[in-house]
């Protein structure tokens, strides 16, 4: 039977059947969402409309200046671009449609520069057939789609044996746009070119990453310049965020199904594991919001005019987070993130355990439990659909990956530069706040390691392979 499967997945019909069928889900999925987006779609939103207005605010309207200290610029930019060329914001789901499928086409074509044949490529785009977590997202006004490109566009710089000028400046260009849509990615670019040194070695082409670094590094620049013009301090990420998501990432599992009403009015998952005792989820909150109570009475002296002019402007402007003054955003990030350090010393083996959760969620998309307890049979199993799918995927990852590089099916050598980028988004994403969709723009980069580990493993190795453990050489 397995011989029988293999035989159907090397066809140039199965191919092209696979093809139509992934367009046809893509497409089915944006109708039936339509446009939609979480919480972030009113800043992100009015960032763009401040941008057209010639201020970098969501508070434009108002006559006291309010700059931004929540995002970077990168996905507000493009959202304004979007805007200002067809006059509406809902022509993102045109725009990103054309870009899902150019990053769909992207990771084929690494697959064939790895080396993978039609099966491999059948491989691939079977895994992506039932993946509607991703085309979910071509709809939304969040960065998932247009940072998913980029990080293809990598990968097909990555898949070529040789690297031109145009490609290190190309690679240069695409770590912006991904930092200025997703500050995390900051150390990424660093990250690879260590493991680029201890991989290539003699074989490294230094002044070609150099100039992918330095245009990186020259990109950060205006954004560090408009902090300093408007903040006083020079900072090429945004002044918050940090201590605040790593503070809520500490308490998430501690007081989940709670909408806290102190930061940014999150809510926390009510995840099918217990983390701290049911019946201690009162006393959980309680310690919380006592905390937070603490917290804003060492913040009360940084309060100004600027901050009720805010407040009082909030019905005005809309759903939007809060920008409090320069001084105030400083000072409450220090303190959170001292704060949740105290609070992890005080339970490590909480965070342990919750981390390691979390480790696994990032991949797995969840299961709330009081919305599954509360819906009928249709829409039970329209919350365990995600989840089955997604979990299937992670353990077949977890188990095919590592066993084809056990069996030198396929070189670590060669796959690298992907399994960083998978390990790094989880590792960078653990502090913080648990959010599947983090990982969808690097989704089809495990495709394509799943895809060349499972075509491996199902086809025999050739007698030179089995010789020398050295897979078949990749092709342009």
């Amino acid at each position: 039977m397995l011989r029988s499967l293999t035989l159907l997945l090397e066809r140039k019909r199965t191919f092209n059947v696979l093809l139509v069928l992934n367009g046809l889900v893509a497409l089915a999925t944006c109708i039936g969402f339509g446009h939609h987006g979480g919480g972030d779609i009113d800043t992100y939103q009015g960032l763009a409309v401040g941008i057209l207005n010639g201020e970098y605010s969501y508070w434009w309207p108002l006559q006291q200046y309010i700059p931004d200290t929540f995002r970077t610029p990168g996905y507000p930019l493009y959202i304004a671009l979007v805007m200002w060329l067809f006059g509406t914001w809902k022509a993102l789901t045109f725009v990103q449609f054309g870009i899902y499928a150019a990053s769909v086409w992207l990771m084929l074509k690494c697959v064939g520069r790895m080396g993978g044949g039609l099966l491999a490529k059948n491989i691939a785009l079977l895994l992506l057939l039932p993946s509607i977590n991703i085309p979910f997202y071509i709809g939304t006004m969040l960065p998932e789609i247009p940072v998913m490109i980029c990080i293809m566009g990598i990968c097909w710089i990555w898949t070529k044996q040789e690297r031109t000028w145009a490609d290190a400046i190309g690679m240069g260009a695409l770590y912006a746009f991904i930092f200025q849509c997703r500050p995390i990615f900051l150390l990424f670019p660093l990250c690879i070119l260590a493991c680029d040194i201890l991989f290539k070695r003699g074989r490294l082409p230094w002044m070609k990453e150099i100039t992918a670094l330095g245009i990186f590094g020259l990109s950060l620049i205006p954004f560090g310049l408009w902090n300093q013009s408007n903040h006083g301090k020079f900072s090429v990420t945004p002044l918050e965020g940090g201590g605040g998501v790593f503070h809520t990432g500490y308490w998430a599992g501690r007081i989940p199904n709670y909408r806290e009403m102190r930061y940014w009015g999150n809510m926390t998952g009510d995840e099918i594991f217990d983390f701290v005792p049911y019946e201690d989820r009162a006393a959980e909150i309680a310690a919380f919001n006592a905390e937070w109570d603490s917290i804003d009475a060492q913040l009360a002296p940084f309060l100004t005019h600027q901050d009720t002019v805010m407040l009082d402007s909030i019905v005005k402007i809309g759903p939007v987070c809060r920008t409090w003054n320069t001084q105030y955003t400083l000072e409450r990030d220090k303190i959170l993130i001292a704060q949740t350090w105290k609070n992890i010393a005080e339970h490590p083996g909480y965070y342990f355990t919750f981390k390691t959760y979390s480790a696994v969620r990032l991949w797995v998309i969840g299961i709330m439990r009081e919305d599954f307890r509360n819906a009928d049979l249709k829409g039970r199993i329209k919350i365990l659909y995600p989840t089955l799918m997604t979990l299937t995927i992670f353990l077949l990852a977890i188990i095919t990956v590592p066993l084809a590089l056990i069996r030198k099916r396929i070189r670590l050598k060669e796959v690298y530069p992907m399994i960083l980028l998978l390990l790094y988004y989880t590792a960078i994403h653990l502090p913080f706040t648990i959010q599947a969709r983090y990982t969808t723009s690097v989704r089809l980069v495990l495709y394509v390691l799943m895809a060349m580990a499972i075509s491996a493993l199902l086809k025999k190795p050739s007698t030179d392979q089995e010789a020398t453990g050295k897979p078949p050489v990749k092709t342009q």
